[in-house]
C-alpha cells in the first residue's frame, strides 16, 4: 500500500493592488476584445502572495512547524504524481488476486497439516497399542521372572521405554501441527477480513462516483 499524502491549503489574505494584471504566455499570443478597466483602478489579487518563491516558503515553514509530529518535508522539486482512478482500481484488483492466491494456499496447506496430523494420530494409536501390549508383557514376565530369568526382563524394559519415547515424539508432533494449524486459521482470517475491506472500499468508490455522476446530471438539466 502506498503512503497518503497529506495536503494543505493555505487561504490566502488578499490584496488590493493597483498594477496590470498579470497575463500567461497563451493571454498575450491571443487578442481578446474584453471590456477593459482603467489602468489605475483598485482590484482585488493574490498574485504577489502565491508565487512560486513563496508557495515554496509556505511548504517549509509547515515542514518546520509540523516536524515536532513526526511530518516529513516533501522532495523538493518531486515529479510525483497523484494515483489515477484507473491505476487505483488496477493496484486494487492485483492485491485482491494476490490475497485470493495467498488463501488458496494457505487452504491447501491446512488440508495437508490435518492429513499428517490424521496419519500421526493413527501411529501414535498403534504405539500405544504396542505399548499396552508390552506392558501385559512385562507383567507376565515379572510374574514369572524365575523361569526366564533377569535378562529377558530387562529386555522387554528396554522395548517398553523405546515405545514410549516413540509415543512422546508423536504426542509433541501431534502439538506442534494443532499450533502450526491455529496460526494458518488466524493468517486466513486475516487474509479474508483484508479481501473484505478491500470490497468495501471498492463499493465506497462506486457509489461516490455514482453521486458526483447524478449531481453533473442535475445540473446538465
Amino acid at each position: 500500500m502506498k503512503p497518503e499524502r497529506l495536503l494543505r491549503a493555505i487561504l490566502p489574505d488578499v490584496l488590493i493592488v493597483q498594477t496590470e494584471r498579470r497575463k500567461k504566455k497563451s493571454e498575450k499570443l491571443v487578442k481578446k476584445n474584453y471590456r477593459k478597466k482603467p489602468s489605475g483602478a483598485a482590484r482585488l489579487s493574490a498574485n504577489d502572495i502565491m508565487t512560486q518563491h513563496k508557495l515554496k516558503a509556505y511548504q517549509d515553514g509547515y515542514a518546520l512547524a509540523m516536524a515536532k509530529y513526526g511530518l516529513k518535508r516533501g522532495i523538493v522539486g518531486s515529479e510525483a504524481r497523484h494515483t489515477t482512478t484507473a491505476q487505483y482500481y488496477r493496484d486494487l484488483l492485483n492485491q485482491t488476486e494476490d490475497i485470493q492466491e495467498n488463501i488458496g494456499l494457505l487452504l491447501a496447506e491446512k488440508e495437508r497439516a490435518e492429513s499428517e496430523l490424521a496419519k500421526i494420530k493413527s501411529e501414535a494409536r498403534t504405539e500405544q497399542l504396542k505399548n499396552k501390549a508390552t506392558d501385559a508383557m512385562t507383567a507376565i514376565a515379572s510374574g514369572v521372572g524365575s523361569l526366564f530369568g533377569s535378562g529377558k526382563l530387562k529386555e522387554l524394559e528396554q522395548a517398553n521405554g523405546k515405545l514410549q519415547g516413540k509415543i512422546d515424539k508423536r504426542d509433541n508432533q501431534i502439538r506442534l501441527l494443532n499450533e502450526h494449524m491455529r496460526m494458518q486459521e488466524e493468517r486466513h482470517s486475516t487474509e479474508k477480513h483484508c479481501q473484505q475491506e478491500i470490497h468495501r472500499q471498492e463499493l465506497n468508490m462506486k457509489m461516490k462516483k455514482a453521486v458526483i455522476s447524478n449531481k453533473g446530471c442535475g445540473l446538465q438539466d
